[in-house]
């Protein structure tokens, strides 16, 4: 998972970042804890992916 993090980190288009980091969380949140998907992987890129706005924006629809 760190290593996914620091290549994250090296992508230099922010929205492209950004969606590939929430991508990721999604997707280690299948084997891994909630705690240590935040820890490894900074929120704020997160929070600017299209994918992450839309997820939120559905939980807080319902």
């Amino acid at each position: 998972m760190r290593e996914v993090a620091q290549r994250v980190e090296e992508i230099p288009d922010k929205r492209a970042q950004s969606n590939v980091a929430a991508a990721s969380a999604i997707l280690a949140g299948l084997l891994l804890e909630t705690e240590v998907i935040h820890r490894v992987l900074r929120r704020d890129i997160m929070r600017e992916s299209v994918i992450y706005q839309e997820i939120e924006a559905r939980g807080e629809a319902r």
